[in-house]
C-alpha cells in the first residue's frame, strides 16, 4: 500500500527558489520512500528556462535578453519561455510506485498521469501525447522535465507560463534552435487562458489535491522552507555563461539530431560530454554512459548517444 503523500504546499515564490524547491522533492522522495509532490506560483518573472543538459549556446544567442532571464532547472528536457509560471512537481522513490506496470520505456507516460490528474481536478481537461509537453485542447499547456537518481527516484517537473507563450522568443534564439519545430506549428496556450479568471493559487491547490487523490493515500504536508540559495544548489541557479553546462575546458562540437531536437556534444579532458534537448537521468548523459540496465529516455534513444559519443570522438 502506498503510504502519505508529502506535499509542499502552494504558494508564490522567486522562480529560483521555485526551482531549488522541486529538486528538494527527489531528495525528498528518495531518502523517505514516499511520492512528494508540490505546487509554486511565480507571479511576474520573465524566464527562459532550460533543461539541465541544454548547452546554452546552442539554443540562445545571448544571455544579453533585456526583461528576460535565463535559469536552469533540475530536470533535462527542452526550454520554456514564461511569463509568470507555474511549476508543477511529483517525485516518486521508484519508477512504478503508483502505476505497478511502469518501465523504463514508459516511466514519462505512465507517471504524467499523475500531473493529468491534477489538471483535471483543476477542470482543465488536458491530455499528453508523448515526448515533452502536455495539452489542453490539443495546444501545448506545460513543458515536462525529467530526472532520475542512479537509485530509481524520478521527478518529473510541468513549467507552466501564466501569460503569453511557452516558445522561446525567437529573435532570442540560434539558428539550429528555430530549425526546430518545438510544437508543430501548434499556438502553445497559457495558464490563464487555460483556467479563466480563476487565482493561479486556487488552480495549484487543486492540482496538488487531485494528485494526492491519484495517489491515493493521506497527505502529509512538509514544512515550507527558502531552500538553499541558487548559488549552493548544483542542479539549478542562474545561467551565466553561453558554454554552460560544458565542464571545465570542455570544447563544443556540432550538435547531432534527434527526434525531439537535439543531442549537445563537447570534447572534455575527462571525454566525450553528451547533453541537449532529451529527457533522460542527467548521471547517464555528461560524461557518463547509458546505463546497461537501462533508464528512461524520451526524444531519442540510448543508442543515440552511444552513436553521438562514437562520432564525435
Amino acid at each position: 500500500m502506498i503510504g502519505p503523500t508529502l506535499v509542499a504546499a502552494p504558494r508564490e515564490i522567486a522562480l529560483l527558489e521555485a526551482l531549488a524547491a522541486s529538486a528538494d522533492l527527489l531528495r525528498t522522495a528518495e531518502r523517505e520512500e514516499k511520492v512528494a509532490c508540490g505546487a509554486w506560483i511565480v507571479p511576474a518573472e520573465r524566464v527562459i528556462v532550460l533543461g539541465r543538459m541544454q548547452h546554452a549556446g546552442r539554443v540562445l544567442t545571448s544571455l544579453e535578453l533585456g526583461d528576460w532571464s535565463v535559469a536552469r532547472r533540475a530536470t533535462t528536457g527542452t526550454a520554456a519561455a514564461v511569463d509568470g509560471a507555474l511549476l508543477v512537481s511529483v517525485a516518486l522513490p521508484a519508477i512504478d510506485t503508483v502505476f505497478r506496470d511502469a518501465t523504463m520505456r514508459t516511466v514519462v507516460n505512465r507517471n504524467v498521469r499523475l500531473l493529468l490528474a491534477g489538471l483535471r481536478s483543476a477542470s482543465v481537461a488536458a491530455a499528453y501525447f508523448g515526448r515533452e509537453w502536455i495539452a489542453w485542447q490539443r495546444r501545448p499547456l506545460a513543458v515536462l522535465g525529467l530526472e532520475m537518481t542512479p537509485s530509481g527516484a524520478v521527478l518529473l517537473e510541468a513549467f507552466f507560463t501564466l501569460r503569453g507563450s511557452l516558445a522561446l522568443p525567437r529573435e532570442l534564439t540560434t539558428d539550429a534552435e528555430r530549425a526546430v519545430d518545438r510544437y508543430p506549428g501548434k499556438m502553445t496556450a497559457s495558464l490563464g487562458e487555460a483556467v479563466g479568471e480563476r487565482s493561479p493559487l486556487d488552480v495549484a491547490r487543486a492540482i496538488v489535491d487531485g494528485i494526492v487523490e491519484r495517489v491515493g493515500g493521506e497527505m502529509l504536508e512538509l514544512k515550507a522552507s527558502a531552500g538553499a540559495p541558487p548559488s549552493e544548489t548544483a542542479e539549478v541557479g542562474p545561467v551565466t555563461s553561453l558554454e554552460s553546462p560544458l565542464p571545465t575546458g570542455a570544447l563544443s562540437v556540432a550538435p547531432r539530431h534527434v527526434p525531439i531536437g537535439w543531442l549537445d556534444l563537447a570534447r572534455s579532458p575527462g571525454g566525450m560530454w553528451v547533453g541537449g534537448d532529451v529527457l533522460a537521468p542527467s548521471f547517464a548523459l555528461g560524461l557518463g554512459a547509458p546505463p546497461p540496465d537501462g533508464a528512461p529516455m524520451e526524444g531519442a534513444s540510448w543508442e543515440d548517444v552511444q552513436r553521438a559519443r562514437d562520432a564525435a570522438r
